[in-house]
Formats: C-alpha cells, structure tokens, sequence
C-alpha cells in the first residue's frame, strides 16, 4: 500500500502523507521495509513534518542492524528446518516474515 501511494498509477493518486503515516505505522511495529521506505520519505522530506538528519539516520541504522539479526535468524530458521525442527523453524520464519523478509525466496 505504501509503495502504491509513492509511484501511484491509474486508479492510486500520489499521495507521500498518507504514504508518511503507514510507513511510521508499520516501521514503528518493527517491519524492516517499512521502516526503510519511512527513513527515505523522512531524508527526501516528503509527506513528513520532521526534517532531522539525526532521525533520518536512525532509521536507516535501524534497518542495517535488523538485516545483520534477520540474517542470523534466517539462518538458524533454516538450520532448525534441516535438523527437522519444524515448529521452531516455522515460528522463525513467520516472524521473519512479519519484519518483512521474504522468507519464500528460499524455498
């Protein structure tokens, strides 16, 4: 919905505030894409009220540290699926994919 309302096309008009205010919604819920297209409204000052190098910059530090912890959970999510831990390692990969990594890729 996010990325719709950025590039907009016949039926979605533009529209970066409403844009603004999922992106906070869900990056403030710990979803990493979220939390990315929020940090690139904020650094190009669109739909935002906030003009903050320093919160602009948290953002982005905020989705390079969560890859590093995706990607180590990632792969113990597919160690625990080869050990035949099949609960644990859905659990890992249903919160993976609630941060927005696309677990499918792997399979």
């Amino acid at each position: 919905m996010v990325t719709l309302l950025i590039e907009g096309n016949d039926d979605v008009k533009v529209d970066y505030a409403t844009a603004y205010k999922y992106s906070n919604f869900i990056a403030a819920r710990g979803h990493t894409f979220g939390t990315h297209i929020f940090g690139m409204l904020n650094q190009n000052n669109l739909g935002s009220m906030i003009k903050s190098c320093d919160i602009t910059v948290e953002f982005f530090k905020q989705v390079a540290e969560r890859n590093l912890v995706s990607k180590k959970r990632f792969e113990l999510a597919i160690k625990m699926y080869m050990e035949e831990y099949y609960k644990l390692s859905a659990l890992l990969f249903v919160q993976l994919a609630e941060e927005g990594i696309d677990v499918k890729s792997y399979f």
